[in-house]
């Protein structure tokens, strides 16, 4: 009996074990809509640690969907990182952001990425500060900083005097178009660095005229006028001319010949351009300037007429109602002359 009864409870067991055998299984792709089958997101990286302006890319694994599902990134402080559709990071500004992943058809699949942005080191080297070009003309200060060095003392150098000068202040002028090398010398090292500046000629936008001033222009007057370039620095080529080649001639350089009377314009224009400038005089010679220049070997009359001063002349002619010098001093005078010269002693004695 008690055999039998061991028999029974193992048959039961058995035919349980077939039963629950047989029961199907659910199938997993057999979504009904109560419970479907989601997508999965995964990163490969979950925190990027950057410097100020440093950039990086998330990569993003789609899983369990074989859809073409569109990946939305964001930042949830754009003035840390930034993020594009892509996933490409730019750093921004110190501090620390959260980049959300997710799926535009399924918004609630995320994941996140955690960017650090670090501080920006400052390494103070020993170096020269200050501009890195200068037009002709120009002064600028520039400074220096060695970490080695308590008292700040340098001593500053042209390496290129002809293009830039520099006084121990560290005040430097650019002085024609080229590269000057400018150095320091830390006096608490005696270690020096330099620096490059470019010195850049501006282009001309005007011109003139200078050299006569309130001058008056006679036969002996030696005048170079000099042409003013604007701005200051710019340079060019000068062509000379006259408006009137017999009262005088320029030269070159500038050197006016002063041939005769009269009034004239001489006009400066930089080569190639439609820059110039003008300055008109007039040309009066003194009274001895004028009988030098017109004296003859050979004059027509060898008597001048003087009025006044009569005790100082050399004798008194009652026939002809005046005082002479007989003297051929610059008789001449008579040949360009139809009348009497009316001059004072001290003018001839001069």
């Amino acid at each position: 009996m008690r055999r039998d009864a061991i028999f029974l409870i193992i048959f039961v067991f058995l035919f349980g074990l077939v039963l629950f055998g047989c029961v199907p299984k659910p199938d997993d792709n057999d979504n009904d809509g109560d419970n479907p089958t989601k997508p999965t997101l995964s990163v490969s990286v979950r925190q990027f640690e950057l410097e100020i302006d440093g950039t990086a890319q998330i990569n993003v694994t789609l899983g369990n969907t074989t859809e073409s599902l569109v990946i939305e990134f964001s930042s949830s402080d754009e003035n840390v990182v930034t993020v594009d559709d892509e996933g490409n990071l730019v750093a921004v500004g110190p501090g620390e952001a959260t980049i959300t992943i997710s799926l535009k058809d399924y918004p609630d699949v995320t994941a996140t990425v955690t960017v650090v942005v670090e501080e920006e080191q400052v390494v103070e080297v020993f170096a020269i500060n200050g501009p890195d070009s200068l037009t002709v003309g120009q002064t600028a200060q520039y400074t220096a900083t060695d970490p080695n060095s308590e008292n700040g003392t340098f001593a500053w150098e042209s390496r290129n005097s002809d293009i830039i000068s520099v006084t121990q202040a560290g005040l430097v002028t650019a002085l024609k178009g080229g590269e000057g090398v400018l150095r320091v010398y830390s006096m608490a090292t005696g270690e020096y660095v330099e620096k490059t500046i470019t010195v850049i000629v501006p282009e001309p936008e005007s011109l003139e005229i200078d050299g006569i001033g309130n001058k008056r222009v006679t036969y002996n007057s030696d005048i170079r006028l000099v042409a003013k370039i604007a701005p200051q620095g710019a340079t060019g080529e000068i062509e000379w001319e006259t408006s009137d080649e017999d009262v005088c001639t320029v030269e070159p350089n500038g050197k006016i010949k002063v041939l005769r009377p009269g009034e004239v314009t001489i006009r400066a224009t930089i080569k190639n351009t439609n820059i110039s400038g003008e300055i008109t005089f007039a040309i009066e010679p003194t009274l001895l300037e004028f009988l030098e220049y017109h004296h003859n070997e050979d004059p027509h009359v060898q008597d001048i007429r003087v009025y006044g001063f009569e005790s100082s002349l050399p004798y008194h002619d009652p026939s002809k109602g005046a005082y002479y010098y007989n003297l051929t001093l610059l008789g001449s005078v008579n040949n360009y002359l139809n009348y009497e010269l009316q001059i004072i002693e001290s003018i001839l004695g001069a």
